[in-house]
């Protein structure tokens, strides 16, 4: 008996079943066995070999051979951390139970849903919160919806790092009034969307905070290719980058916001490089709500079939100025609902600078953003000033235009005027008179010189 308790001991001691602060191997599939001969006990245990997800609670660390079995004892604790060491592929959905929030790292692999599974690879129910991560330092860990969401939101979902991508019904939905969504950092590309509104992020109701990460190369049928809005939703951008998404629809390739009572807060990152195929804002089109900006943006190199195509504005909606905008950074408007009187207020030439086109641009020919009343910048036509200005640089003469957007009109180098033979007088320009050439003396150097025709007279000798 003795013996038996000493091969006992060691055996478990060897499979590393749980004590605190241990690794258990708890399952009841895919089980080795050890057989004690004549006395009739068999003991089964999990290889280690096999064991492919641990799930942390507290200071014990559990293995389990499929994701499902490590999620349901996630779901057994108030907070859990689940991670992989194997690819897994899904066929129902993995949901956070209540009150419950669990920690999942993908630690460099992949997981998918099958193609049976249609509506979403995680669900995040209201009360619950769930946080996603890799921890592998190569950064390849991935979430593959295939034909369903990568993660339903009506609670909080916190996203640290890792990539949602592939899925060809969308990123992360959110559709809760007190739901949040907390991208700190990560990526989600390469997602399609054929039949719905949002292919990297959709906001119908809820609280989307963009510190940080990726969103990129998404794709939708209609609109907002990396981010749409609705529903009375928050979107605040604090950083991060919204670059090369795209939208088949009506407009919005990067940010689509719908009408309603929508706020768009941007105070750091860039949206870049998004397209509208056939609509306005190859960046953002903003039907409704309030956009609330400050900080180092850009907004910029966006388009619409190959055009210059950025910020469009409906419904009388404009950009509202909360705080100091830093150097560097460009806001490109393309045009508003014809009638807004203007796209931009609450500019405070004090805090901001009087030179407001080095920050805002305008997409428009012929047009540009004037200030108005000194607190307002709007669209105008563009119109020189009758009066010339001096480029000594380029030797140059050009007008300004009347709005002071910073548009030169007529830029041509100094002309010359003919030479009046007096060396008194300067050389000016003959459209600008501008001085070309100074005066070389101020009196004549007069000395007689005797002619030909045996006459004399006086020349000057100041060349």
């Amino acid at each position: 008996l003795v013996l038996l308790s000493v091969i006992l001991f060691a055996a478990l001691g060897a499979i590393g079943f749980a004590q605190s602060g241990k690794t258990a191997y708890a399952t009841a599939t895919n089980t080795q066995s050890i057989d004690f001969g004549s006395d009739g006990i068999t003991f089964s245990y999990i290889d280690e070999a096999i064991a492919s997800y641990e799930v942390t609670i507290g200071e014990t660390t559990t293995k389990y051979v499929t994701i499902e079995e490590a999620w349901a004892a996630a779901n057994e604790a108030d907070a859990a951390t689940v991670k992989m060491f194997k690819d897994a592929e899904i066929s129902s959905p993995l949901q956070v139970e209540n009150a419950k929030t669990i920690t999942f790292d993908l630690n460099g692999y992949v997981l998918s849903g099958s193609d049976s599974l249609t509506s979403s690879i995680f669900h995040v129910p209201a009360d619950t919160t769930l946080i996603l991560k890799d921890g592998y330092s190569s950064g390849t860990g991935n979430i593959i919806g295939k034909n369903a969401k990568a993660v339903m939101v009506y609670g909080s979902f916190v996203m640290e790092s890792g990539k949602i991508s592939g899925g060809m019904h969308g990123g992360v939905w959110l559709d809760n009034a007190l739901g949040t969504f907390t991208m700190n950092g990560g990526k989600i590309s390469d997602n399609t969307l054929s039949s719905d509104e949002g292919a990297g992020v959709s906001v119908t109701r809820g609280t989307f905070i963009m510190n940080g990460g990726e969103i990129s190369n998404n794709t939708c049928k209609y609109n907002g290719g990396g981010v749409y809005l609705s529903g009375g939703s928050t979107f605040t951008m604090n950083n991060g980058s919204i670059a090369n998404n795209k939208s088949n629809g009506n407009g919005g390739g990067g940010i689509y916001i719908g009408s309603g009572r929508n706020t768009f807060n941007m105070y750091g990152g860039s949206i870049t490089g998004n397209s509208a195929q056939f609509g306005d804002g190859g960046a953002l089109q903003m039907l409704g709500g309030t956009f609330n900006l400050k900080g180092k943006v850009n907004i910029s190199g966006n388009g619409n079939n190959g055009m210059s195509n950025n910020i469009y504005l409906f419904n009388y909606t404009y950009i509202t100025i909360v705080g100091a905008i830093e150097a560097g950074s460009i806001i490109s408007i393309n045009g508003c609902t014809s009638g807004s009187e203007y796209v931009v207020e609450n500019y405070d030439k004090t805090e901001q600078g009087a030179e407001y086109t080095k920050y805002f641009k305008t997409d428009r020919e012929n047009s540009c953003l004037a200030l108005w009343l000194n607190t307002y910048i709007r669209f105008g036509q563009h119109a020189a000033t009758e009066s010339w200005l001096s480029d000594t640089g380029k030797n140059a003469h050009y007008r300004l235009c009347k709005n002071e957007c910073g548009a030169r009109f007529d830029e041509a180098e100094h002309t010359a005027e003919a030479d009046d033979k007096d060396c008194t007088t300067s050389t000016n320009c003959s459209v600008c008179n501008e001085v070309i050439e100074s005066a070389p003396a101020t009196t004549h150097d007069l000395q007689y010189v005797a002619e030909t025709d045996g006459k004399h007279r006086q020349v000057c000798q100041n060349n």
